[in-house]
């Protein structure tokens, strides 16, 4: 009984979309895994003004990191 639950579960599922680059919904772009390498893209000039951090951070109610907490890359 419990096998036949597990398998009319996986059947349900939607098929894996592996790959898949455009979001099926909204038709988005859908960016690749970033390794630790692509760390300095997230602190560049241009970001404040693409992406504001800080008012998405502002909106979701997320505490300001205090002023002594800084990252700077090398």
């Amino acid at each position: 009984m419990r096998a036949c639950l597990l398998l009319a579960l996986v059947l349900s599922l939607p098929p894996a979309r592996g790959g898949e680059t455009v979001h099926p919904i909204t038709g988005r772009h859908i960016a690749p895994v970033m390794g630790y390498g692509g760390a300095p893209w997230l602190v560049r000039p241009e970001r404040e003004q693409e992406e504001a951090p800080d008012a998405a951070l502002d909106a979701i109610g997320f505490p300001r990191a205090p002023p002594w907490v800084t990252w700077a890359p090398e």
